[in-house]
């Protein structure tokens, strides 16, 4: 039975495992960079566990989303009907497209 204070976050786990996916992570290694036991990030992605406001703010951060992206409140959910390949594709663009702006 999912609790109450989770059902605004629900899909929470869905975004983080294909964020982390797309960017060729582990759950260890995310958990390792955001400081969180590796158990924490599994527990997040299964929606077993709701992250804290701290951890959350550090996966906005790190991800480089917003929080209405991740809380469900964005409309935008085209990556969700996308692969992970096509999720890494588009990723991989953006990165591209920050470092030429930089220049």
């Amino acid at each position: 039975m999912m609790s109450a204070d989770k059902t605004y976050l629900y899909g929470l786990g869905e975004k983080l495992k294909i964020l982390r996916e797309a960017r060729h992570f582990s759950q260890a290694e995310v958990a390792k960079k955001l400081g969180i036991a590796p158990a924490s990030m599994s527990a997040y992605e299964n929606e077993t566990k709701t992250p804290s406001l701290e951890v959350f703010a550090q996966l906005i951060a790190f991800y480089d989303v917003s929080a209405d992206y991740l809380i469900g409140f964005s409309k935008d959910n085209l990556l969700k009907s996308l692969t992970t390949e096509q999720v890494d594709i588009i990723y991989r663009l953006i990165e591209h497209f920050k470092k030429e702006n930089e220049r």
